[in-house]
C-alpha cells in the first residue's frame, strides 16, 4: 500500500508544477517497472549442494484492510498536501544503538559426515588433502615451501600466482605484507588455513581463487588474520537517469503455496539486479565459499564487496569474522548464503551499500549476526533476491533503507531479531511475511514507511502462527486470513521517543516496548504474542520511561511486568481482539484493495 500512497504524492506534486509553469499539461515520464524475475526451483538448488527450504510451504488469503495507516486521508502540511517528513529520513543509524561485538561464543559445530546429505560438502573435514603448500609473506616478498611438484606457481614479489590441476591442495598462509597476495586457479577443492596472516593487495584481491573449485577458509583456534584490498573507486553501472530497465510484468495465473500450515499466494524472485564492478573482493571464489574454525578474520574492503562467493557461501560456528567496507557491499554471493553460526560482523555504514546480500536464499540457522549500513538510499541490511529464512541465533540489522528485505518470502521461525530502519521498511517481504517463532523487534521508518511489509498490494501479506513482536513504523501491512496467532494493531497521532508503550490484558503487562525514535505525525503499533486470545479484552497504555521498565531485547520486555492501571494513560482500547487482527486508534484507509471484512484470495 505504501507504493500506492508514494504514486499518488508523485501524481499531485507533478500536477501542481504543471499548474505553477503555465499549465503546459506536460505528464511526467513514469519508470518502467523491474523485469520480472526468473521464479527460482527450490529442488534444483539442493541438487546443488544447498538444502534448504524449511518444509511445511506458504499459506494463502489475505483479510481485507489495511491496517496500521493512521486514517482520515493525508495529513495535510502546510496549506494542505503532503508534510515533507513523509519522504524524508529521521536521524541516521547512530540512532538505534547497534554495536559489534566480537566476543566469541561457545557454540557446538556439528559436522554432517552423511554423504547423502548435501550439507556435508560444507564441512572441510569430510576431504582428504595429500598435498600441502606453505606460504610466508615477508614484507615485499613471500617464501614458498612443500610439495609444489605438478603445481605451477609464478612469483613477483609478494604477488603469487598458482595454478594447478592437482586434487585438494590445501595452503598454508601466514607472515604479513603491505603489497601481496594470492591468486589459485583450480578446479579441485582448495583448502586455505590463514595462520595469523595479515596481507594487503595493492593490486586487487587480496586472495582470490578461480575455476570450478570449492575453497574452504579455516581459521585455526586462536589465530588472528587480518585482508585488505587496494582503493580502486569503479562507478556503478546504471541504467538511462540512474535506473534499472525492465519491462512490464507479464500477467500470469495466481498460483499459491503452503508453509507452516499456511496457504498463501506463491512468491517469485523480484529484487533487482545487482551491480558490476571490476574489483570483486578482497577475498573471492568461483565455487563455494566455506569459513569455519576457532580464529578471528577482519576484512577490509574499498572495492566491490568484502568477501565475495560467484557460487554459496557458508559460515560454521567457531570463527569472529569482522567484514568493513568503504566502497562496497559486505558480504556477496551469487549463491545462497547460510549463516550456521559464528560471529559475523559487517560494517557498510559509510560505504552505502548493502551489508549483506545474495543473489539467492539467506538462511540464518544460528551465532550472532550484526549489520550496519548507512549513508543513502537503497544500502540495505541484510538482502536475498529469492527467499531470506531466520531459524535461530541473535540478527541486529540498522541501515538506512531496508534492514531486512527478501525478493521472496521472509520466513522467521526463531532467533532475536532486532531490524531498525532510518528510512524504509525494518522487515520488508516483497512477497508474503511470516513469523512463526522466535522475538522480533522491528522498527521502520516514518508514514508510508513500515515495521512489518509484505507486498499486499499484490495479494500476499503477513501471517503469524508463533513468536514474540513488537514493530513500529508510519504504517504496517495487515496481517493475512490464515494466521494462527492474533496481533493489535494500533494507530496514533505520534510515536514519541524515551516513551513505554505497553499491551494489557485482564491480568496485567504482556508486552511493553521502549520506542528509541520519534514518529512525529503518525505512528503504528503492532503487537503479537503467544499469550493473546481472541475475544478477550486489551488495552494499550502510554508513560515514561522509567526505572520500573523491566530490561529485554531492545527495549522489549515480555511477561507481567506490572499490574494493569497502575501507571501511565491507556490511550486505546480493544473490546474483543479478533483474529488475525484487531486494529484500534485512527482509521485505516483503503487505497485500493477489497472492502473491510473481505478476503482477497
Amino acid at each position: 500500500m505504501k507504493h500506492i500512497i508514494a504514486t499518488a504524492a508523485v501524481c499531485l506534486l507533478s500536477f501542481a508544477l504543471s499548474q505553477a509553469q503555465d499549465n503546459t499539461g506536460r505528464q511526467p515520464e513514469t519508470r518502467q517497472q523491474q523485469q520480472e524475475g526468473q521464479r527460482h526451483n527450490m529442488q534444483n538448488r539442493q541438487n546443488g549442494g544447498f538444502p534448504g527450504f524449511p518444509g511445511g510451504g506458504f499459506p494463502g488469503g489475505q483479510n481485507g484492510g489495511f491496517p496500521g495507516f493512521p486514517g482520515g486521508g493525508f495529513p495535510g502540511g502546510p496549506g494542505g498536501g503532503f508534510p515533507g517528513m513523509m519522504f524524508g529520513a529521521m536521524g541516521n543509524i547512530d540512532q538505534f544503538g547497534v554495536e559489534f561485538d566480537d566476543t566469541p561464543l561457545k557454540e557446538e559445530d556439528h559436522i554432517v559426515t552423511d554423504r547423502n546429505d548435501s550439507t556435508s560438502l560444507y564441512f572441510v573435514e569430510n576431504l582428504q588433502f595429500d598435498t600441502t603448500i606453505r606460504i610466508r609473506f615477508e614484507g615485499t616478498s613471500a617464501e614458498v615451501s612443500g610439495n609444489t611438484e605438478g603445481i605451477e606457481v609464478k612469483q613477483d614479489g609478494a604477488h603469487l600466482s598458482v595454478h594447478t590441476k592437482k586434487h585438494n591442495v590445501e595452503y598454508i598462509l601466514s607472515g604479513k605484507s603491505t603489497d601481496g597476495s594470492l591468486l589459485v586457479k583450480s578446479d579441485h577443492a582448495v583448502k586455505l588455513v590463514l595462520e595469523s596472516v595479515d596481507l594487503t593487495s595493492q593490486r586487487g584481491e587480496a586472495i582470490a581463487v578461480s575455476g570450478k573449485a570449492d575453497v574452504y577458509v579455516v581459521l585455526p583456534k586462536g589465530s588472528s588474520s587480518r585482508l585488505e584490498d587496494k582503493f580502486r573507486e569503479v562507478p556503478e553501472q546504471k541504467g538511462p537517469f540512474g535506473m534499472p530497465i525492465g519491462s512490464a510484468r507479464k500477467n500470469e495465473p495466481t498460483t499459491y503455496e503452503v508453509v507452516n500450515g499456511m496457504r498463501m499466494k506463491k512468491s517469485e524472485n523480484r529484487s533487482e539486479k545487482a551491480t558490476e564492478s571490476s574489483v570483486e573482493g578482497v577475498l573471492t571464489s568461483k565455487g563455494m565459499l566455506c569459513l569455519s574454525g576457532g580464529g578471528t578474520l577482519k576484512v577490509k574492503g574499498h572495492n566491490k564487496n568484502g568477501l565475495k562467493s560467484k557460487s554459496h557461501m557458508v559460515f560454521r560456528p567457531g570463527n569472529v569474522v569482522h567484514v568493513e567496507t568503504t566502497q562496497g557491499k559486505g558480504i556477496g554471493a551469487k549463491g545462497d548464503i547460510r549463516i550456521l553460526g559464528g560471529v559475523l560482523n559487517v560494517d557498510c555504514s559509510t560505504s552505502g551499500k548493502d551489508g549483506i546480500r545474495s543473489d539467492e536464499c539467506i538462511y540464518i540457522e544460528g551465532g550472532r549476526t550484526t549489520v550496519k549500513s548507512g549513508n543513502i538510499e537503497g544500502s540495505e541490511g541484510i538482502e536475498a533476491k529469492y527467499h531470506i529464512v531466520i531459524d535461530g541465533g541473535k540478527v541486529e540489522v540498522a541501515s538506512f533503507d531496508d534492514a531486512i528485505n527478501s525478493g521472496g518470502n521472509l520466513i522467521i521461525n526463531g532467533g532475536e531479531i532486532f531490524a531498525a530502519a532510518v528510512h524504509n521498511d525494518a522487515l520488508d517481504s516483497n512477497s508474503n511475511l511470516v513469523v512463526s517463532g522466535g522475538t522480533v523487534v522491528a522498527l521502520g521508518g516514518d508514514m508510508p514507511e513500515c515495521g512489518l511489509d509484505a507486498a499486499d498490494e499484490e495479494g500476499y501479506g503477513v501471517y503469524v502462527s508463533g513468536g514474540t513482536i513488537v514493530a513500529m513504523g508510519g504504517m504496517s501491512s495487515p496481517c493475512a486470513k490464515g494466521s494462527t496467532q492474533p496481533s493489535v494493531v494500533c494507530g496514533l497521532e505520534s510515536i514519541d521517543s524515551a516513551m513505554v508503550y505497553s499491551l494489557e490484558g485482564p491480568d496485567g503487562v504482556m508486552l511493553e516496548v521502549t520506542s528509541i525514535r520519534n514518529y512525529p505525525r503518525m505512528g503504528t503499533l503492532f503487537f503479537s504474542c503467544p499469550q493473546l486470545q481472541s475475544g478477550k479484552s486489551y488495552s494499550i497504555r502510554k508513560r515514561g520511561s522509567d526505572s520500573s521498565s523491566l530490561p529485554g531485547f531492545r527495549g522489549l520486555t515480555e511477561g507481567k511486568a506490572e499490574k494493569a492501571g497502575q501507571n501511565g494513560e491507556v490511550i486505546e482500547r480493544i473490546e474483543s481482539l479478533s483474529l488475525p487482527y484487531s486494529q484500534t486508534g485512527r482509521q485505516t484507509v483503503m487505497m485500493m484493495g477489497p472492502p473491510p471484512g473481505m478476503v482477497r484470495e
